[in-house]
Parts: C-alpha cells; structure tokens; sequence
C-alpha cells in the first residue's frame, strides 16, 4: 500500500532534471485523499521566483521543456524539420524573382513662367504622383498597352506547378478577375513620390519580369506626363479657345454695326456711338486672346523643361530578392515545427516530466524526496 501512495521522485543533484516518472495510481489516490500538494503546504511553486507577474522563469520553464522534449524525441524532430525545410523551400522557390528599375523626374523652376504659380504646380504635382500613376485608368492603360493579361507571367517550375494545383482546385481565374488581380500587383509594384530632397520625383518599379518591369516605368512616366500636361496646359487651351470664340463674336458685331451706318472698315466711329462701344470690346477681348495665347505657348514650351527626364528606366540584370532574409525565415519555421511536434507527443501522453508541472497543475503529493547519488545508483 505505501508504494501505492507514496511517490518517490528521483532528481539529479547536477543538472537537476527529472529523472523519473509519477505513477499514474498516486495522482489519483492523492486526489482522492485530498493531501495537500506542495503550494498548500506553504512551499512555492517551482519556477516562481518571487510570485511577480513579470517573472521570466515560466518562459524559462517552457523553454526548457521544449528543448529537453526535442531530444527526447530527436528522430522525430529531424524528420518534421526535413519536412519543413522541403515544403518552405517549394513554397520559397515556387514565388518568381523580383526586378526593380526606376525613372526619375527632374522639377524644375528656372527659366520657366513664374506668374502662373509654376512652384506650387510643381510641388503638388509632386505630392499627387503616386496617385496619378495608380489611378485605375493609368493601370488600365498599362494593362492593354503593355498586354500583361494576355500572357502569362514568367514562373519558375514550382510557381507553374502551384498555378495548376491552384486551377485545379478552384478553377481558372476569368479575364476580368485576372485583370483585377494585375490591377492590384501593380498599385503595389508601382510607386511615385519626391525624392528626399524634393527636387525630383522617383517612380519606382518592382515587378517579376525585367523587360515588363522597364516597360511600366517608361509608361508610368508618360502617364504622369501626359496628366501634367492636362492639367497645365488644358485650362489655357480653354481659355484662348473661349475667347477666341468670344473675340470673333464681338468682331462680328462691329462689321453689322458698320454696316448698318453704311461705314467702311477703315471709316472711324462716331463718339459715343454703339459703334464705338463694340469696337472697345472687340480691341479688349483680342488683347486678352493675344495674352492668353502668350501664355499658352510659353507653358508648352516649358512643360519638357519643367519635368525633365532626369534618370530614364534601365533594363534590371540582376533580381532585387535576396535569399538571405528568406532562407532564415525559413529555417526558423522549420525549428517551430519541429519544436511544436515534440511538444505535443510529450502533451498528448499526458505525462509529467518536470518538476515546475507539479506545482502549475497542483499535483497533490504525500511526500517529496531527493535521492543521494549512491542511491540513485
């Protein structure tokens, strides 16, 4: 009977581990007895320094017990390791490389109007380039352009393999969908802003074609262009063609009014006359034409100078994607898989194997012993 109520627990006075096991029996008839277990008896708990709730030794506790579990189960580790590093490395290799190329904008002011407010033109067509460039008829323009849904994008065999799986499974994406998801690649891929500095806008390009990716810097930089150009030069354009149509208004209301006092072109007006009025009027609205065609042409010409193609796209060689930061994310996914799966061979039998579960799940001992190392022995 005492070696069904007494458990002896065997721990090595060096490395202060647990050696032994508990008999299943004593938790039970020591709950069933209600001895006190060692927290009731007034002895804290195992791995509870000093009660505080910023106490590391529960971490310390559970770190132990996954290394000591790995080794417990050292083939099973490796296995599920193996499996891991197999299934991250398809996962790792299946994602196609990544090339970056880039234009840069030069902003700039001298030489160029200044009555038209050109600097804060320039700075807010600086703040507003990424949107310009993303805006979804520039990524619809880049799409038809450029033909990037009528081709599938270049993948290595994994990424094929993990395409037809995927197809397999769910179904084949419609053109509409796949159009929604390029639209998505590149508002991610694509990125225009200022340059540190402000003097220049970079544009920015990360794709997983070298060739494509040059081509969608290029159109992204016509693209901002082209908006710059609507929004600088289209008011003007509007406004000599309004007052062209206004000055060949007032124009023909002189030659009726000549005609109707029987005037030649070249005969003065009468003072105070109607005549004269819209003679006024006609002389006024060409002097604003004159002004605003002025304008007009000296925007164009600046608007090249303006937004000067600093730095134009170049063909990327080599892939942006290093495999270092990958490689380590994937290594240390494999060591938490195969951590966990120890972790839970040890759970799943439910047996206790360290001394600081005594008091964490409040066994209910008689007694608690160390043996000497000769009786060990």
């Amino acid at each position: 009977m005492a070696d069904n109520l007494i458990s002896v627990w065997r721990e090595d006075p060096a490395s202060q581990s647990l050696i032994t096991r508990p008999s299943p029996k004593v938790s039970q008839i020591s709950s069933r007895k209600g001895y006190p277990s060692s927290t009731e008896r007034g002895r804290p708990a195992d791995g509870d320094d000093d009660g505080s709730l910023l106490s590391l030794a529960p971490l310390k506790n559970w770190f132990g017990y996954s290394v000591r579990s790995v080794w417990r189960h050292l083939p099973v580790a490796l296995l599920a390791f193996l499996v891991a590093m197999l299934l991250g490395g398809m996962l790792m290799v299946s994602t196609p490389p990544s090339y970056q190329t880039s234009v840069t904008i030069l902003l700039r002011t001298e030489g160029s109007v200044t009555d038209d407010g050109i600097a804060t033109t320039l700075d807010q067509a600086s703040r507003q380039a990424n949107g310009v460039v993303t805006r979804r008829d520039g990524l619809d323009r880049m799409i038809n352009e450029l033909g990037l849904d009528k081709e599938d994008p270049p993948a290595p065999f994994f990424g094929r393999l993990k395409q037809r799986l995927t197809d397999a499974v769910f179904g084949a994406s419609s053109l509409s969908e796949r159009r929604e998801d390029l639209r998505r690649d590149l508002r991610t891929s694509v990125a225009a802003g200022p340059s540190p500095f402000g003097e220049s806008i970079v544009v920015m390009v990360t794709w997983n074609d070298p060739n494509q990716a040059k081509a969608i810097a290029d159109l992204a930089f016509q693209i901002f262009f082209e908006d710059r150009k609507v929004a600088e030069i289209r008011p003007k354009e509007d406004a000599v063609s309004i007052l062209t149509s206004q000055s060949d208004v007032a124009s023909a209301l002189v030659r009726a009014r000549r005609d109707a006092l029987g005037l030649s072109p070249q005969a003065d007006a009468p003072q105070g006359s109607d005549l004269q009025t819209a003679i006024g009027a006609e002389r006024d609205l060409k002097a604003q034409l004159q002004n605003a065609e002025l304008s007009l042409k000296r925007a164009q010409e600046g608007l090249r100078y303006r937004y000067a193609l600093l730095e134009p796209a170049v063909l990327p060689r080599k892939p942006v994607r290093s495999n270092l930061g990958p490689l380590a994310t994937l290594l240390m996914f494999a060591v938490v898989v195969a951590t966990t799966v120890c972790v839970s061979i040890d759970r799943r039998r439910g047996r206790l194997l360290e001394l600081w579960e005594l008091d964490r799940y409040n066994v209910r001992l008689l007694a608690r012993l160390r043996a000497s190392a000769a009786v060990a022995e």
